[in-house]
């Protein structure tokens, strides 16, 4: 993850938004697969779990800054907070699901390449991986306005901002994330 954070942090904040994210999945996606290959506990469990780790250092660096900015003023916060809880159900659902997972040690094989239950908890991102990738292709075709202004598409961020905020209040966010922009 923390390979992941230090990417996003330098490299993808120059693509936008979106783009990250995009990217993001395509990397988890990768790492899913990496994780579900036949005879998957060793050297490519490994490698697939810090690809893994990889998309989730950027998502968890980039989702954050997505939900704030696209998110009107008045519930930002409120949307950060859902974050949060998402993040803690979904620790919630794997802890979960891995009891399942047979972990007697007095058993010659605790890991049970056999059972088939595994492919499905590593399978399981992939579904919502997809789910996002999909309305973030097709649906959600716009990066955040302070994104689009900070590479200089101030047309772009105006027309993402109309979607966002009533129009009356458009120049005035434009005009607070430039001076923002500036600031920063």
């Amino acid at each position: 993850c923390v390979f992941g954070v230090i990417i996003a942090g330098n490299f993808f904040s120059k693509l936008g938004r979106r783009s990250s994210m995009i990217i993001a999945d395509v990397i988890g996606i990768v790492g899913a697969l990496i994780c579900l290959l036949k005879g998957s506990p060793g050297i490519p469990q490994f490698i697939g779990r810090f690809v893994n780790g990889i998309a989730i250092g950027i998502n968890s660096q980039i989702v954050p800054i997505y939900i704030n900015e696209v998110s009107p003023i008045e519930i930002s916060g409120v949307m950060g907070v859902f974050f949060q809880t998402f993040i803690n159900l979904g620790i919630l659902i794997a802890y979960v699901m891995g009891l399942k997972i047979d972990d007697d040690d007095s058993k010659e094989h605790v890991y049970n390449i056999d059972d088939q239950w595994w492919r499905f908890i590593f399978g399981l991102p992939i579904i919502t991986i997809i789910i996002r990738l999909f309305v973030l292709t097709f649906i959600f075709k716009f990066d955040t306005p302070f994104s689009l202004m900070n590479r200089n598409r101030n047309s772009e961020a105006i027309d993402v901002l109309i979607l966002i905020y009533k129009p009356e209040f458009v120049e005035t966010i434009a005009n607070n994330l430039e001076t923002k922009i500036k600031n920063f």
